[in-house]
């Protein structure tokens, strides 16, 4: 055997040698790591589909805690630095409950007069203006009538026929036994039916509206006079005009007498009643509050706005006009119910719904959905959303609200996590 054909058989056992140490349990190893692999592999695999099941999206570990993070405000520097909180604690009460509601302040019925031209006539002269202080029966336009002229001239025609006729009576009643019992009784039936005349005459110039007396010189001139003694809120005459008998010249009112007229919804009337005290405030006159009396329910709902009226009477106040906003808070009979209520100002409007923040730490505040019930004053009812014991946010809520709206919205602060 020559030297290279030895060297090449002692390589090829060398190398089978090696490989057979090295192939039997190497190989083992390897196919268990593989089929260890291949079933992770399917357990991956089953993963994946029930990712592609839900539209390719990673699966959340901790859904409840993402949907939590998504009702949490966290607090930025600036803000901070801007932010000024104040907090409350949510309350409950058995039974307190007070109803507001909007209206305006009329004249009271029974000190508001109108004044119109009981038949048609020409203004002769107009003797007030409007805003002016007139007194019960004080003259407030002359009128000139052709029928009240011609209604008092048949009055004084009916008059001197009776005072003729009179005065024969009382001639023939003198002359005694001369003038025959007969023509007696005449004279007294010419007087009897001239004075029934006057009468007539009288009574017709009073349907008229311009009184039983004729002024002298007579003429067809008569004054209208204040019914009530107060102001002058309106005048629609002037001088010269020719006006019609429906025609509203003068609108008077005792001012010193004023009444809240309010509007409640349906389900907020049925808890009123008559004799409940009421604080009224007005938009004219900051920082007054005034006490009155609920004194009127309306009777029956307006179909159109569903509300019923109600009538507040208050006290004098020089500073009240007819026309003015008020808003009126009224104690509303109780239920016995809890009510769980919190500051107006805590709860603030944001995408379309009601929410407050509670604190959850200096720089945290949740956003908590509510539900708003009725307006109970300074504060307003809690249907949903809030327990008593609470606290929420007063001063700087609206700040709060305006920060998310602003991340919602992707403004400045979207990058914050």
């Amino acid at each position: 055997m020559t030297p290279f054909i030895r060297a090449a058989l002692m390589g090829s056992g060398l190398l089978l040698l090696l490989s057979g140490c090295a192939g039997g349990p190497t190989a083992e190893t390897h196919k268990d790591e593989h089929e260890e692999g291949h079933e992770e592999g399917d357990d991956h695999d089953g993963h994946a589909d029930e990712g592609e099941k839900r539209g390719g999206e990673p699966l959340d570990e901790h859904p409840d805690e993402a949907a939590t993070a998504q009702n949490v405000l966290q607090v930025s520097d600036d803000l901070k630095r801007d932010l000024r909180v104040s907090t409350v604690v949510v309350s409950a009460t058995v039974g307190a409950e007070r109803v507001v509601i909007l209206g305006e302040l009329r004249a009271h019925e029974d000190a508001l007069a109108s004044v119109s031209a009981p038949i048609p006539s020409r203004v002769a002269r107009v003797l007030v203006s409007t805003g002016a202080q007139v007194r019960a029966g004080e003259a407030l336009v002359e009128l000139e009538s052709v029928d009240v002229g011609r209604a008092r001239a048949t009055l004084i025609s009916a008059q001197a026929q009776a005072n003729r006729a009179q005065a024969a009576l009382e001639r023939k009643r003198g002359l005694g036994e001369i003038i025959s019992k007969a023509d007696l009784e005449i004279a007294e039936a010419e007087a009897a039916v001239t004075n029934a005349e006057v009468r007539a005459a009288e009574a017709a110039l009073a349907a008229l509206g311009v009184g039983r007396t004729v002024p002298d010189p007579a003429d067809g001139r008569f004054v209208l006079r204040a019914p009530i003694a107060g102001t002058v809120l309106d005048r629609s005459v002037t001088a010269g005009a020719v006006i019609d008998g429906e025609e509203v010249l003068f609108r008077l009112a005792d001012l010193s007498r004023v009444q809240a007229e309010a509007h409640a919804y349906e389900r907020d009337a049925v808890r009123l009643q008559v004799g409940a005290h009421a604080d009224v405030t007005l938009s004219a006159l900051p920082g007054v509050t005034l006490s009155g009396t609920v004194t009127r329910l309306g009777g029956e709902i307006d179909v159109a706005s569903r509300t019923v009226g109600v009538r507040i009477d208050l006290p004098a106040d020089p500073r009240l006009r007819p026309g003015m906003a008020v808003t009126a808070t009224v104690d509303a009979m109780t239920s016995g119910a809890e009510v769980v209520s919190a500051p107006s100002a805590a709860l603030q409007r944001l995408n379309g719904g009601w929410v407050v923040f509670i604190p959850m730490g200096a720089d945290a505040f949740e956003i908590r959905p509510v539900s708003r019930g009725r307006d109970l004053g300074a504060n307003v009812e809690v249907i949903s959303g809030l327990t008593p014991g609470e606290v929420v946010v007063l001063d700087g809520a609206f700040l709060l609200k305006a920060e998310t709206e602003k991340r919602q919205s992707g403004g400045e602060a979207s990058h914050e996590h």
